[in-house]
């Protein structure tokens, strides 16, 4: 009876042994037990976000990825884009015609992008399209802007020292207080711009138009201007020692109470302009002062 009663015990223990073994266990069940059926090649393995904190380097995005984010979201403020290739980049948005535009695309309004103190230092940005963009604090030193479009940009306190805008169009743009320092503008469209202020210290500007342009205050020392036209510009109290203006068009410009020193005048075309106050080439304040038009 002793030897059946053990046989029966040890029955029990291999029931339960075997009952225990066919449970999964708690690691069988876990995701990371699950082999995956693709090999692990660089090619299969998701991109995962790096946290540049830790030391690692991330890959910056493309020209391609930048321009999309523009143009869907407009927005690239404080972007670092140095040296990045967007050459011909169409970079304004649309707003959506009306109903009885709808066949009448190009009169469509432009919304300029912004790029308020992005970094675009040494840019390609040849023929792209900037119309309206907010550069406001930009950094686009010794970026190329050939013949890009520039038309109403805001870029006051933008940085284009030394930056390529040549037969760029810069029509209306807002340059308060930008630093065009040694750029090159030469045949650049820049009618009724503001450069109030603006720092254009051995900048070139041959052939460009520069009609109505504001120059209040500027400093245009050394400045290259042959051959532009200046027809009713404002240098009131601008600074342009040294400056080139030898055969440009300057009717009906306003030199009031600029420094002329040194500078060389174009030699025909001086009866309708202001020089009040103005110090000459010569050195002397000319004292020769408009007329000021009576009150009705």
């Amino acid at each position: 009876m002793r030897t059946g009663i053990i046989g029966a015990v040890v029955f029990v223990g291999l029931l339960t042994w075997l009952g225990s073994s066919s449970k999964p266990s708690k690691q069988s069940l876990s995701p990371t037990a699950v082999s995956s059926s693709l090999p692990e090649s660089p090619s299969n393995l998701p991109s995962v976000p790096v946290d540049g904190s830790a030391g690692l380097s991330i890959v910056p995005p493309s020209a391609e990825e930048i321009t999309e984010r523009i143009r869907w979201t407009g927005n690239c403020a404080n972007c670092n884009l140095r040296g990045i290739n967007l050459e011909g980049a169409e970079l304004v948005l649309y707003l959506q015609p009306q109903k009885d535009e709808l066949f009448q695309v190009e009169q469509a309004s432009a919304i300029g992008v912004n790029l308020e103190k992005a970094n675009l230092s040494h840019a390609q940005l040849s023929k792209a399209n900037l119309s309206r963009a907010f550069l406001h604090s930009a950094v686009l030193e010794e970026a190329v802007l050939r013949e890009a479009t520039l038309n109403q940009a805001i870029l006051r306190q933008a940085n284009l020292r030394s930056a390529n805008l040549e037969l760029a169009l810069l029509e209306s743009a807002r340059l308060q207080d930008a630093d065009l320092r040694q750029a090159n503008l030469q045949q650049a469209f820049v009618k009724s711009a503001n450069l109030t202020r603006a720092n254009l210290v051995a900048a070139t500007l041959r052939k460009a138009d520069l009609r109505a342009t504001n120059f209040t205050n500027a400093n245009l020392a050394q400045a290259e201007l042959q051959q532009t036209d200046l027809r009713d510009a404002n240098f009131n109290q601008a600074n342009l020692l040294n400056a080139n203006l030898s055969e440009t068009r300057i009717d009906g410009a306003n030199f009031s109470r600029a420094n002329l020193r040194g500078a060389n005048l174009p030699k025909s075309g001086l009866n309708n302009v202001n020089f009040c106050q103005a110090t000459m080439p010569n050195g002397k304040t000319n004292t020769t002062c408009p007329e000021t038009p009576p009150f009705p």
